[in-house]
């Protein structure tokens, strides 16, 4: 029996492109301050995580953000 490679022509590569995000929570406040004492603050959350169902997936995880700004006048 002879064996012989396939043409590339027949055997296509194939190949996948995964992209890697950070997880994470991420807090921002900043505050104002007026000329008569009043604070006001500005504040931002970010919270990235892993979908659990997909951790194990062959391709790697999918994830989720949620944000939220806020004013908060004193």
């Amino acid at each position: 029996m002879i064996c012989t490679p396939l043409p590339a022509a027949l055997h296509p590569i194939r190949f996948t492109t995964v992209d890697r995000k950070d997880v994470s929570t991420e807090l921002k406040i900043k505050p104002h301050i007026s000329e008569g004492g009043t604070v006001c603050m500005e504040i931002s959350e970010e919270v990235s995580t892993v979908i659990a169902a997909t951790a194990n997936n062959q391709n790697g995880p999918s994830t989720t953000k949620r944000s939220l700004d806020t004013n908060n006048a004193g």
